[in-house]
């Protein structure tokens, strides 16, 4: 993985020398911040940089475990499903779901995407710039991080918070 560009799921990223920028590295919230390679940089064109930081994780995640399960998927299945779901009272949920022998039903895969590669941040880039995607966000200045903390561990933040210095 660390070769092929997938640093989200390198495992010997800190022997290689491999910092992504953002997570876990110093600097997220930082006026200023250092990039250790120009390969961090992606062009985001004429999108707003406010408005499309949020796609490099709110965007890129889901579109890397979308892009996953396609194959599994048939044509039209998901609308379907959903609303068939819909229909019978069913709604949106996220819970905990035990994984093990004898307690997953067999022949269930389960999968933890993590984040994804540049050339499918650049596929994200692509589909905002194409008016397809995009992400709600709230605006916090530098000084107000703290208050954004707050709301974010309220759960009463619209979307995603962005600190903008």
């Amino acid at each position: 993985m660390c070769a092929e560009g997938e640093e989200n799921y390198c495992t010997r990223a800190v022997e290689l020398g491999i910092l992504t920028p953002g997570l876990g590295s110093p600097g997220p919230m930082a006026e200023d911040m250092i990039v250790d390679s120009p390969r961090h940089i992606v062009p985001l064109g004429d999108l707003d940089p406010v408005a499309s930081v949020s796609l490099t994780d709110a965007g890129l995640t889901p579109h890397h475990a979308a892009e996953r399960a396609l194959p599994k998927l048939g044509a039209g299945s998901q609308r379907r499903h959903r609303h068939r779901a819909r229909h019978h009272g069913g709604e949106a949920r996220l819970g905990a779901l035990p994984v093990g022998i004898m307690t997953t039903a067999w022949d269930v895969s389960v999968r933890a995407p993590y984040w994804g590669s540049r050339s499918k941040l650049i596929e994200v880039l692509e589909l905002a710039h194409a008016g397809l995607i995009h992400v709600e966000t709230e605006v916090f200045t530098l000084d107000d991080a703290p208050k954004a903390c707050e709301r974010l561990h309220e759960g009463s933040v619209r979307g995603r918070a962005v600190i903008v210095p």
